[in-house]
């Protein structure tokens, strides 16, 4: 059994350059043919989040399943988000809760597992950050088996 978490705020420049990065390849990537995995490993491995890529290739399929539609990607500036991206962002970081935020999606019967994929991704992303050292080891860490701790 694991625990939700939020991110801390210290992670949220590390939170939205790897969720840039990785909507980014998946959109690249999809729209040239390429292998999505491949494309989000190496644009994630540039953050140290590589081992991330199929954590947000099931988070941003599961985004274009609710919507029933491509995910948009970039906005006006390189730096800045489109909707699409604050969408997720907001759901990773905690800033918004997944009905609210969910509340246009075409496929609503979805949104319960879109629940479970930003929390497990929060979670994912938790760990991968605390491992490279950009998140400090929180105090609530997910369950560990006792000879692990």
């Amino acid at each position: 059994m694991t625990r939700d978490f939020t991110l801390p705020a210290s992670a949220n420049s590390s939170a939205a350059s790897l969720l840039r990065a990785a909507t980014r390849s998946w959109r690249s990537a999809r729209d040239n043919g390429r292998p999505v995995q491949v494309a989000l490993y190496q644009a994630l491995d540039a953050h140290r989040g590589g081992i991330l890529a199929p954590v947000f290739a099931s988070l941003i399929e599961l985004y274009e399943s609710c919507f029933e539609r491509p995910i948009h990607v970039g906005g006006p500036h390189p730096t800045s988000f489109s909707t699409d991206e604050l969408r997720l962002l907001l759901l990773l970081d905690g800033s918004r809760d997944i009905g609210t935020v969910m509340l246009d999606a075409v496929n609503a019967a979805l949104a319960r597992a879109m629940r479970i994929a930003v929390r497990s991704t929060r979670i994912m992303m938790r760990l991968a950050l605390e491992c490279v050292g950009d998140v400090p080891q929180s105090v609530t860490s997910p369950y560990r088996p006792a000879f692990i701790r």
